[in-house]
C-alpha cells in the first residue's frame, strides 16, 4: 500500500464492499455472506476488520469519487462517558469522521448559492453533538491519565487534538456563501496551532527514524496538513509552514503520501499567489484570487493526480471550472 495507489484503493474498496455485505445471524451467532464462506476459526475478528477499514475509508474517499462507504457501520460505534485508552478514543473519532468532516458541498444549493436548510442545520446539530460527546469522554480520560502518559502517547494526544480541531471547523463555520473563501480566515490562530503541533511531532519522529521513510495505516498528519495548506486558508506564512512539513516528512499514512500531497498543496499556493507581492497575512490575499471547490483525484497506477477547482475569472466573482494534472 505504500504509494501503490492502484492496489491500495482496489484492496480497500473490495474489502469495504465485502464487509458491507456481511450479515450477522442471531440464531447461529455467526457472521454470514451470500457467496463467501466464513471461517469458523478466523485469523482476525470481523470487529477488528471493520475498525481497520473504517480508518482507511475516509482516506481513500478523498482520493476517488466513488467508494463503498463504511459510514453507516462506523456510526454504530457508540461514544462512552470516558475512554479507556487512546486507541479507543482514536477509533471512535475516526469512525465518526465521515459526519464531523462532512463537506459543505453536500448541503450546498448551487442555484440559490446558499447552504440548504434544514440539511445544513441538521448536519451541524448532529456533528456538534458527536464532537461534544467525544470531547467530554476524551477530557475525562486525560484528567485521569494525563500525568502518566508516555512520550509516545503524548504524541498520540497531539494527533487527536489536530483531528478534533479540524472536525470542529466545519461545524462552527456559519456562512451564507461557501464560495467566500475569506470565511476561513477566522481560523488562522487554530491552523497555526495545528501546524505547530505537527512540526513538534515530525521533529520527534525524525529523531527516532533517523530520516528513513515510514509507513502507518492511520491518518495522522498528512491529511490534516493537506487540509490546512490546501483547502482552508490563504495565510502565506502558515500555509508555507504546513507545506514545508509535507515536503520534508518522508512518510505514508494509509494511501496518503507526504511528497505527493506537498506537490498538490504547492500548486494551489502558486495559483492563488500569482501576481501578488509583499504577502504577510491572509488579509493580503483577496477573495477573488482564491480558488474553491478543490478536489484531487489520484491516478491508481501512475504517479500523477488530477486537480480540479473553481477559479474566479475576475474580481466580480464570476468563476470557471479548471482541471490540471500534477506529477511527481
Amino acid at each position: 500500500m505504500q504509494s501503490r495507489y492502484g492496489s491500495a484503493i482496489t484492496h480497500v474498496q473490495s474489502g469495504i464492499k465485502i464487509l458491507c455485505e456481511v450479515k450477522y445471524n442471531e440464531e447461529t451467532r455467526q457472521h454470514q455472506h451470500d457467496s463467501l464462506k466464513a471461517s469458523k476459526i478466523p485469523y482476525i475478528s470481523i470487529g477488528m476488520l471493520e475498525e481497520m477499514f473504517v480508518r482507511l475509508d475516509f482516506q481513500v474517499s478523498q482520493m476517488v469519487a466513488e467508494l463503498e462507504s463504511m459510514e453507516n457501520r462506523a456510526q454504530k460505534q457508540e461514544i462512552p462517558a470516558i475512554f479507556t485508552s487512546l486507541s479507543v478514543a482514536r477509533e471512535r473519532l475516526v469512525s465518526h469522521w465521515h459526519v464531523t468532516s462532512h463537506s459543505t458541498s453536500d448541503v450546498w444549493d448551487p442555484f440559490s448559492k446558499k447552504l440548504t436548510v434544514p440539511l445544513a442545520g441538521a448536519w451541524q446539530k448532529k456533528s456538534s453533538s458527536i464532537l461534544a460527546r467525544w470531547s467530554s469522554a476524551y477530557d475525562a480520560y486525560l484528567n485521569i491519565q494525563g500525568k502518566n502518559l508516555t512520550g509516545r502517547k503524548r504524541k498520540g494526544t497531539a494527533v487527536l487534538h489536530i483531528l478534533k480541531e479540524l472536525g470542529s471547523t466545519a461545524v462552527v463555520l456559519t456562512k451564507t456563501t461557501v464560495d467566500d473563501q475569506m470565511e476561513w480566515d477566522v481560523f488562522c490562530s487554530m491552523f497555526d496551532k495545528i501546524v505547530s503541533l505537527a512540526e513538534d511531532i515530525v521533529e520527534i519522529d525524525q529523531k527516532s527514524t533517523e530520516g528513513r521513510p515510514t509507513f502507518c495505516i492511520d491518518m495522522a498528519l498528512i491529511g490534516p496538513l493537506f487540509a490546512v495548506s490546501f483547502l482552508s486558508i490563504a495565510d502565506p506564512i502558515i500555509r508555507r509552514r504546513a507545506i514545508s512539513v509535507l515536503q520534508n516528512y518522508n512518510r505514508t499514512e494509509g494511501v496518503w503520501n507526504s511528497f505527493a500531497t506537498y506537490k498538490a498543496a504547492q500548486r494551489v499556493l502558486d495559483i492563488e499567489e500569482t501576481g501578488l507581492q509583499n504577502l504577510t497575512s491572509c488579509e493580503d490575499v483577496p477573495n477573488w484570487t482564491r480558488i474553491s471547490n478543490v478536489s484531487l483525484n489520484f491516478n491508481p497506477t501512475e504517479r500523477r493526480a488530477t486537480l480540479s477547482y473553481s477559479r474566479p475569472r475576475d474580481e466580480y466573482d464570476v468563476t470557471k471550472q479548471m482541471t490540471e494534472v500534477i506529477e511527481w
